[in-house]
């Protein structure tokens, strides 16, 4: 066809530079849905409108011949890349439908194994069995009172009833202890018991009566006090006092405070065994204590 002018009709620059473009535009889509599994089913449509475009671009001799030969070389390059990766993923869910020779003989062993079982009523007796077991060991008994005696028979008695033994402190020598107090009148069979104690007074002899000697002497005017865990008692310096022993008492002790100046020293004595104390000057404290310990010579220590 001729225009008025005498011309043949041609496409503007634009147009052509626009083919060109989306050759490579649908080139690379081409490339990219190749990359996807089962991709090729549809992957052709885009590379083969890339090439299209590529060769009427170069046909026309667009300005941007560069972009139409890439488009043309991406959407040749799709084909190839798009059925290998469709082939891959198609072999490899073939595989896995068909399992290997081992799988398969792992499975005739389940199902093998699984036909043999024993009928599911055993179990249920079993776990009624556990149940009850159970159930048995956390039933709760009487536990034996043990408070007064010795550490070594309460421990024996409380053994011999299926419990096990605590103890409020470090117990060395349970015979040298006394029971106070259990933590439990009622508890499961084979529980843990926790006994209080403390130390066991030691036993004198009908003619021989333990007494506790507190003794205060030096200068000054100090504040003198006897003590045990149950009672005070004011002394003065210079005087010897005398205190008897009770079996139950924890400790006995002697304490003197200067008033502003002085020397003085302190001591208290039971069966033999002494603890002294020393202050000097000001309102310091002199102050001796002896406490019942089974592991002191005499008791006290």
């Amino acid at each position: 066809m001729t225009t008025p002018g005498g011309q043949q009709p041609t496409s503007s620059p634009g147009s052509r530079d626009r083919i060109a473009l989306w050759a490579l535009i649908l080139g690379l889509i081409a490339v990219l849905i190749a990359f996807i599994p089962f991709g090729a089913f549809v992957g052709w449509l885009p590379g083969i409108a890339a090439i299209v475009l590529a060769i009427v671009a170069l046909v026309r001799r667009t300005s941007r011949r560069a972009l139409a030969v890439i488009g043309l070389v991406v959407a040749v390059l799709g084909a190839p890349i798009s059925g290998g990766v469709t082939a891959v993923a198609i072999g490899g869910a073939a595989v896995q439908a068909a399992g290997t020779p081992e799988q398969s003989a792992d499975a005739a062993k389940v199902a093998t194994t699984t036909e043999t079982t024993t009928a599911p009523e055993a179990p249920a007796a079993t776990a009624e069995a556990t149940t009850s077991t159970a159930d048995a060991a956390d039933a709760k008994v009487a536990v034996p009172k043990v408070v007064g005696l010795a550490g070594n028979d309460a421990r024996d008695r409380l053994e011999a009833a299926g419990f096990e033994v605590d103890w409020s402190q470090l117990v060395i020598i349970a015979s040298n202890w006394k029971v106070t107090k259990q933590s439990a009148k009622k508890a499961a069979t084979g529980s843990t018991i926790t006994l209080t104690v403390k130390p066991k007074p030691k036993e004198a002899s009908k003619a021989e009566t333990l007494h506790a000697v507190f003794k205060v002497w030096g200068t000054g005017d100090p504040d003198v006090t006897y003590s045990t865990d149950s009672d005070n008692i004011e002394g003065k310096i210079g005087r010897r006092y005398v205190m008897k022993v009770s079996d139950d008492a924890l400790y006995y002790a002697v304490t003197a405070q200067l008033q502003g100046s002085g020397d003085i020293r302190c001591s208290v004595t039971i069966n033999g065994v002494t603890k002294k104390g020393h202050a000097s000057g000001g309102y310091n404290i002199c102050s001796a204590q002896l406490s019942s310990s089974p592991f002191s010579t005499g008791g006290w220590g």
